[in-house]
């Protein structure tokens, strides 16, 4: 279970990562640019949440670690 605990966490820094790069490759007002900061401030939360109590995390939200699983599958193809 630890390893999965971790892997979570590496998602959801992977995640952030992703959407910082979003925000710095594409002008303001672009619609990327848009969606990665509204993003952004929902996974700055989550992150957060994770790095405070990484079980209660994973009990509570495993359709945002799908969610964030998805992004993730789509831009690497």
């Amino acid at each position: 279970k630890s390893d999965y605990i971790c892997r979570i966490g590496c998602l959801l820094a992977d995640y952030h990562r992703f959407l910082w790069q979003g925000l710095q490759l594409y002008d303001y007002g672009h619609e990327r640019h848009t969606k990665a900061l509204q993003e952004l401030t929902i996974c700055e939360y989550y992150l957060e949440w994770y790095e405070q109590d990484p079980e209660d995390f994973i009990n509570k939200n495993m359709g945002v670690v799908q969610r964030y699983e998805r992004e993730l599958d789509c831009r690497d193809k």
